[in-house]
């Protein structure tokens, strides 16, 4: 019997880097039926979760999506996360639309208001039985890697994991000291401050020999601690810790389906999306998919 393998997808990531990879600032100018409708992502999306079903032949599927409502985290800091880009209309748009191409195609997928897809994949990860390779470029994931649980990274032609025996040797630091790091570095993309002044190296030392951001603030009078270190370490104390409780995942998401039969990659038929996906003038998208579900019967 095949190993249980999850492929775990960020949607709200790959919609965007499909979205982007075409839209080049001028909206008119990109993919859409000949009755108007947006398709630039949806074409992107569904090719590039064909080419990850086909690469890792995973055994189970799940994508996670952010909820459009705010989440615990906006309660939490109101700034969270602002200061990005209004994507366009055309972007969200089509959202709407794969989510219905995936319900047809028997995909699950699960959004939740409050909960960030983050969240989502995080209790996958840690209830889900078996080995999972999660598809995104959000750091904060890179804290769910162990020996069960890879991040995949992506080049121009192939797919990197990162996993357990790797992870040091790419970012000098353990999964389980992200939140650390993310309280010492910050997030610009998360509008989060961290301590200003404090640069990756110096992040990175500093977690190497005081292991927790906490073990660092107890012992700020180290003699390796310079003075001007120390110094922006007490100014934006409260910051640091901020930031690691925000970086810090949910794993005990109470909505999300806990039987890994829900997400078996047998339930997965396409006969149902084939009239949409030709309504949206997909048809590659369509064959492409017939392939791979035959290629899934043999």
């Amino acid at each position: 019997m095949k190993n249980k393998l999850s492929l775990v997808i960020d949607g709200n990531y790959l919609m965007f880097q499909s979205f982007y990879a075409t839209y080049r600032g001028d909206i008119d100018k990109i993919m859409r039926s000949s009755k108007g409708v947006p398709t630039n992502a949806l074409s992107l999306f569904l090719f590039q979760l064909l080419k990850l079903l086909n690469y890792f032949e995973p055994t189970h599927l799940f994508v996670a999506f952010d909820s459009y409502s705010k989440t615990k985290r906006h309660e939490l800091y109101e700034e969270y996360k602002s200061g990005r880009a209004k994507a366009p209309n055309e972007l969200w748009e089509q959202f709407k639309l794969i989510k219905e191409i995936l319900s047809k195609l028997k995909v699950n997928y699960l959004e939740n208001p409050g909960d960030e897809a983050d969240d989502l994949i995080a209790t996958y990860c840690s209830k889900i039985d078996g080995e999972k390779v999660i598809f995104s470029r959000d750091k904060d994931l890179l804290q769910l890697v162990n020996s069960n649980t890879s991040v995949i990274e992506k080049s121009d032609w192939d797919y990197e994991l990162i996993d357990i025996d790797n992870f040091v040797d790419n970012y000098g630091i353990t999964p389980n000291q992200i939140p650390d790091y993310k309280g010492l570095r910050g997030d610009s993309s998360d509008n989060l401050k961290g301590v200003k002044g404090i640069g990756d190296k110096t992040a990175i030392k500093l977690l190497n020999e005081f292991t927790t951001l906490e073990n660092l603030y107890e012992n700020l009078e180290s003699k390796s601690i310079t003075n001007s270190v120390r110094n922006k370490l007490i100014l934006d104390k409260d910051s640091a810790f901020f930031c690691k409780q925000l970086a810090i995942l949910n794993k005990e998401v109470d909505v999300l389906n806990l039987d890994i039969n829900a997400y078996d990659i047998n339930l997965l038929d396409p006969s149902e999306a084939e009239e949409m996906l030709d309504d949206l003038e997909l048809r590659k998208v369509s064959e492409y998919l017939e392939e791979w579900y035959d290629s899934l019967q043999l």
